[in-house]
């Protein structure tokens, strides 16, 4: 995790603050003098704050002339959810790996507790705020159960926008329901003993972040196609973070993964458990998810040495 100093942290918080309570405008640009001046600060913790803002994507630096609030974009859409994609299946089958020992049997019954929170939530009206903080709360305590603090890190980064484009997508009055039947999927597979429920658990997950995805791009830009999406457009963003997740996850377990996406032009290969994975020793079996990725995009193969 990143070092901070005190300064840094203050003019950090006191600037996320402003943002998520919507203290801040859309399209205006503001001063980092200004601004530093009503902290009470010098420029440079502020400036840090403003990079590491600007890397979580909340606003955008303009050189010598101030910052202004990050207006998501239809690509920031589509890399936020693959991204997502990547961390959370990982995520996922290391708690549906565990699923019979004490401390993920915790979290089962806790992210059980979220679904019921948001069934009821949808059932009395509540705001979409209400039902929101549930639904962001059952994927929080799949990436947390990883323990792995920079999977953790990139996952609250994406927080803030997280928030906004649900929101937005609960405009539709299905989606909530249609979410919480996408949270019902994935926990049933995360609690199945099938032979494929690891690849079931990934498929569930991949299944809901598109969904999600398409709704965000329909509601936000009015993309009658999005459903249509040529997810290889973003092929190498995916493998480059998921090389990049998991391997940071399995160097601590003594051992690393190898991703490489390749085109259907390829042979398919045989497919395993991805359950296997979190198990195996370390060895030159190849491992294959082949079948997590939908034909008409690539497939994702893992070699485990």
């Amino acid at each position: 995790m990143a070092a901070y100093t005190p300064l840094q942290q203050q003019a950090y918080d006191y600037l996320k603050d402003k943002i998520t309570r919507g203290e801040l405008e859309y399209g205006k640009v503001y001063s980092e003098r200004k601004m530093a001046g009503e902290l009470g600060l010098s420029r440079t913790p502020f400036k840090e704050a403003l990079v590491r803002l600007s890397q979580e994507r909340y606003i955008d630096i303009l050189p010598s002339r101030g910052f202004c609030l990050h207006v998501i974009s239809r690509q920031d859409v589509i890399n936020t959810y693959q991204s997502r994609t990547a961390i959370e299946g990982f995520c996922a089958l290391l708690l549906h790996s565990d699923r019979g020992k004490p401390a993920a049997a915790a979290v089962l019954s806790d992210m059980a507790n979220d679904i019921a929170g948001m069934e009821k939530a949808i059932r009395d009206g509540k705001s979409h705020a209400e039902i929101l903080s549930h639904d962001l709360a059952f994927h929080k305590k799949i990436v947390k159960y990883s323990g792995n603090y920079e999977l953790i890190d990139l996952y609250e980064s994406f927080y803030h926008q997280l928030f906004d484009i649900a929101m937005k997508t609960f405009e539709d009055p299905e989606r909530p329901m249609t979410a919480l039947k996408e949270h019902k999927e994935i926990y049933n597979n995360l609690l199945s003993d099938n032979d494929m429920a690891g690849i079931e658990v990934y498929r569930s997950i991949m299944k809901h972040m598109e969904s999600t995805r398409d709704s965000v791009l329909k509601e936000l830009f009015n993309n009658k196609n999005a459903a249509a999406l040529p997810m290889k457009r973003q092929r190498s963003l995916f493998a480059r973070l998921f090389t990049c997740t998991c391997s940071s996850h399995f160097r601590q377990a003594s051992a690393s993964i190898k991703l490489c996406v390749f085109s259907l032009t390829s042979s398919p290969p045989s497919t395993a458990d991805p359950a296997t994975i979190m198990s195996a020793p370390a060895s030159s079996t190849s491992l294959t998810l082949s079948s997590l990725i939908p034909p008409s995009t690539s497939m994702c193969r893992a070699g485990l040495y």
